[in-house]
């Protein structure tokens, strides 16, 4: 089963050329290796666009163009691009995937890092992207730079690193508890491991709790899944935190 990134356009027309060239690969991939491989997820990073009505076009031609390509099962998740108005964007986006979602699945791709301290999004962008899904009822797939549990110091890219512990707690428990914007922050801004607490019918931070089965639907409708491209640090850290 893979997952499959559609490019990394600059705008409008290379978008297009990306998808087009996304699904031809992904057509030939599949027949090449029939019966053997599957595309159930297609991560797609959006041009940036100047208005509700332009996402909500240009998202609608590409669920069109993946279903006739016949993957109409796959589920797509949608990358807006960070600029400056991202609490706009957040609300346009996730308005237009909400919509959508009425007729397939779709969910919002949330870059968290990368490998220069300018591709950390700040906690209050992080925030808005997961106060907007949980308002929205939007699945979030976070990924890059979720190397550690918690967020901390990178000396080596001279800025803070979000946690996983934070940026699935802080969905988690938005979800759960309808958090304010503010809340939310309080979360990803946390920089102490003792705060986050785990036992057999539990997840919480400090006072905010949800129950293990709450957590597992959660786990499947909005906080789904996240990419990082270390594994043994996650690992490390959780085996030193006694946590495996």
């Amino acid at each position: 089963r893979f997952s499959v990134l559609g490019g990394n356009p600059s705008g409008l027309d290379s978008y297009k050329q990306a998808i087009e060239s996304m699904l031809d690969d992904s057509t030939t991939f599949i027949k090449k290796y029939s019966g053997m491989v599957e595309i159930p997820v297609f991560e797609i990073k959006l041009p940036e666009l100047p208005n509700e009505a332009a996402y909500q076009q240009l998202i609608s031609e590409t669920i069109h163009a993946v279903k006739k390509a016949g993957f109409s099962n796959s589920q797509l998740f949608f990358e807006p691009v960070r600029k400056e108005n991202w609490q706009t964007t957040c609300q346009h986006v996730t308005s237009v995937l909400k919509q959508a979602s009425k007729e397939t699945s779709v969910g919002f791709k949330l870059r968290c890092g990368g490998i220069t301290a300018s591709l950390f999004p700040s906690v209050d962008e992080v925030a808005t992207a997961i106060y907007q899904t949980v308002k929205m009822e939007i699945p979030m797939k976070a990924t890059a730079g979720l190397h550690h549990p918690v967020r901390h110091f990178n000396e080596a890219l001279i800025t803070k690193m979000h946690g996983f512990f934070n940026v699935f707690g802080a969905l988690l428990l938005a979800g759960e508890h309808r958090l304010a914007h503010h809340q939310i922050k309080e979360i990803l801004v946390e920089e102490n491991p003792a705060n986050f607490h785990f036992d057999e019918d539990t997840f919480r931070w400090k006072d905010l709790s949800i129950s293990l089965s709450r957590l597992e639907h959660f786990r499947s409708k909005l906080a789904t899944s996240y990419g990082s491209c270390s594994f043994d640090e996650p690992l490390d850290d959780l085996k030193t935190l006694n946590l495996l």
